[in-house]
């Protein structure tokens, strides 16, 4: 089985179609490339044009394939920049449309999901993996360093850690903080 893939790539691209009045989807406009040249057709006619369209399209189809185009970190046209305000609420409303209609969350089969849940059971991570997953969510590294939670967000994730906590887990927790409380005034009444 070949693991080739291929797109069909339009020679003037769909944009300059559209801007011209034509179907781009005539015979003699279509190409099929494999990914990564089509990626560097798009990223050729940035170079010569400088249609951001196009540099789209190459970063998109190239996945990082193209000598020459890299678009992360520094590299990144928004790299220390801040979006405008209208482009971040554009985002985010598209974002929130995608979470709501399924389509981030419902990515794989369901096939797909039991072949994966299947894969990971049973698998033990060693001390070493443990530690590296550990290490790479910690301090700066972790997404939600250095952002404070508002009270309302703060009630909503206990609310919800509670309403899956079985009553033994919350005899538990609540027998531990005791504890630490008594070792603390312990603590306390030492110093």
């Amino acid at each position: 089985m070949s693991t080739i893939i291929y797109h069909t790539h339009h020679i003037v691209p769909r944009y300059r179609c559209k801007e011209i009045g034509i179907d781009p989807d005539f015979p003699e406009n279509l190409i099929r490339l494999t990914e990564k040249e089509h990626g560097q057709a798009h990223y050729e006619r940035w170079l010569k044009h400088k249609r951001k369209e196009d540099l789209w399209a190459a970063i998109l189809v190239g996945k990082g394939q193209i000598e020459g185009l890299d678009q992360s970190g520094e590299n990144s046209y928004w790299y220390g920049r801040e979006k405008p305000p209208e482009m971040r609420a554009k985002i985010s409303k598209t974002l929130k449309g995608k979470w709501k209609n399924g389509s981030f969350k419902n990515r794989l089969s369901e096939e797909g999901r039991k072949r994966i849940s299947e894969a990971a059971k049973g698998r033990v991570w060693t001390e070493e993996q443990r530690k590296k997953a550990s290490e790479a969510q910690m301090g700066e590294k972790n997404s939600q360093y250095g952002k404070p939670k508002s009270p309302e967000t703060k009630a909503k994730m206990r609310a919800a850690t509670l309403r899956n906590m079985t009553p033994e887990t919350r005899k538990k927790i609540s027998e531990g903080v005791k504890r630490v409380n008594v070792a603390r005034e312990k603590m306390r009444e030492v110093s």
